[in-house]
């Protein structure tokens, strides 16, 4: 009489209990992890259609799972969100050194330089050849062009002989620069002379500017030495 009284009184504690099979009561609290490890060590029976039908209604009207489930989510996106920086400031770095640090960039630029380097040496060696070569008085067919172009070729002549000109100059620097070695230490006394060239240069130029102010002091007392005479006969 006294159980089934208090089954039937809505305001009976066993209405909310959660330990009962027909609460409509659910705590995915301690109760459930209780559930689970009894279910787990065998002192329940597993029923896996019960468990995953609560836990879904818990999905659902929990606030605490929902913002559980949020959290992880948002998580996941940090996480995301890092890895994508860390790959763009890798991309970044990589762009940045590349021409350091990419070994087909440099083995390119390796290959340009040692055929530039040929490519001199070659011309250092054959000067002798192309200066005679260029020297030598045009025999063969003139060229033949539009009126409309006459004067730009004719404008254009005066400066391919001028470059012509300073060819033997520019062949010798080049075999300067082949001769030239920056491990005997010839550089430094290069340098040397040049900074005593740059003394000597500032040295004459100060006596220059000091020799100019004297003159000046000259000129100036001369015109007043000559400005008194004139005073005196007035």
């Amino acid at each position: 009489m006294l159980r089934s009284s208090l089954l039937e009184n809505p305001e009976s504690p066993l209405r909310s209990n959660p330990w009962s099979s027909s609460s409509t009561f659910v705590d995915v609290g301690s109760l459930q992890r209780v559930i689970s490890l009894a279910e787990r060590t065998g002192h329940l029976e597993r029923r896996s259609d019960e468990t995953e039908e609560i836990t879904r209604r818990a999905s659902l009207t929990s606030t605490s799972i929902q913002m559980i489930t949020i959290l992880k989510d948002i998580t996941k996106l940090g996480h995301a969100l890092n890895k994508v920086n860390r790959e763009l400031q890798n991309l970044i770095r990589n762009a940045e050194t590349q021409d350091v640090t990419d070994i087909d960039t440099l083995g390119q630029r390796a290959h340009k330089l040692e055929k530039m380097a040929s490519h001199l040496s070659s011309i250092v060696e054959k000067k002798d050849d192309l200066i005679a070569r260029l020297q030598q008085p045009f025999i063969g067919e003139y060229l033949e062009m539009d009126s409309a172009y006459h004067y730009s070729v004719s404008s254009s002549l005066p400066r391919i002989a001028t470059c012509l000109a300073t060819l033997p100059e520019h062949l010798e620097n080049l075999e300067w620069a082949k001769r030239f070695s920056l491990t005997d230490g010839q550089l430094e006394n290069v340098l040397v002379g040049i900074e005593a060239s740059f003394a000597d240069l500032q040295n004459h130029f100060r006596a220059v500017i000091k020799g100019r102010k004297a003159m000046e002091k000259l000129q100036n007392i001369t015109i007043k030495e000559n400005s008194l005479p004139n005073k005196e006969n007035n």
